[in-house]
Formats: structure tokens, sequence, C-alpha cells
């Protein structure tokens, strides 16, 4: 499960992902403030608007998913929906970026003021001209009671 949730998308991710499982965009950011502060975010242009800055290293784009990357599981006995989703890859990471954060939003329509963040992990990885593989907790990215 994800380090911590937004408090935007409490209570609606599960409902995002039995709308549509292709709307989720994955984000790296190189410089991230608290937690605490962060989660206060509605929207990927707020988080980057203030004291926030995504990677730019050459090879980075954003990962969007695809039908069979968010699986949404329905857990009766445990009263909860379990939101998982396949590792994500970003190829051949041009080396010197240190990357400390990294944001699971949903994409509700055009541009950042649009795309809804999720979930965040703590994610440091220094990148070095390899791939930088990103592996979701066994336990998915959310877990909505």
């Amino acid at each position: 499960m994800g380090d911590g949730h937004f408090n935007v998308s409490k209570g609606g991710a599960g409902e995002m992902a039995r709308n549509d499982n292709t709307k989720f965009v994955v984000l790296l950011l190189q410089v991230a403030e608290a937690d605490a502060t962060l989660i206060d975010y509605d929207t990927v242009a707020a988080i980057l608007a203030a004291a926030n800055t995504e990677a730019d290293f050459a090879s980075y784009s954003r990962l969007s998913t695809t039908d069979t990357d968010v699986i949404r599981t329905v857990d009766d006995s445990g009263d909860l929906v379990e939101l998982d989703m396949a590792d994500l890859v970003w190829a051949l990471a041009t080396a010197g970026q240190n990357i400390v954060k990294l944001i699971i939003a949903y994409n509700d329509g055009a541009g950042d003021a649009n795309l809804i963040p999720i979930a965040h992990y703590d994610f440091v990885v220094t990148t070095d001209g390899t791939d930088i593989t990103a592996i979701i907790h066994a336990s998915g990215f959310l877990n909505a009671t």
C-alpha cells in the first residue's frame, strides 16, 4: 500500500478504477515537500506549483496505465477494495538525478489541473543510466475501506 493517500481521493479511488482503469498516471518527483503537506494538494498542478519538482532526466516520461495494469479486487470478507498495478519501468534512466517520490494520479481530463493525486510512495533512487523499476507492494497501492 502507498506511503500515503491524498485527502481529495480518499474513498473515491475504487470508484475511479471501476469506471475506467486506464486513466491512472504515474510520475516521479526529484524534490518533494513533507508528506503532511503533500497530501493536502488536490491536483498534480497544485503539487507542481508548490515546492515540488517533477523528474526530468532525458528518458523520463509519465507512465499511463492500460486496461490490464490496474487491478481492482473487492474483498467482501475484509470489507475493502484493493487497487494494485503492474510493476513500473522507466528504461535507461539518464544518470545523475535523485528521485525521492512516486505519485499515482487519476486522469480526469486534459492537463495537470485534472490529474487527481491518489497515492504517494517514498521512492529514493539515484539514476545511473540503467532501468528504474518500481515494484508496487504486494498489498496494492490503495486499500479503500
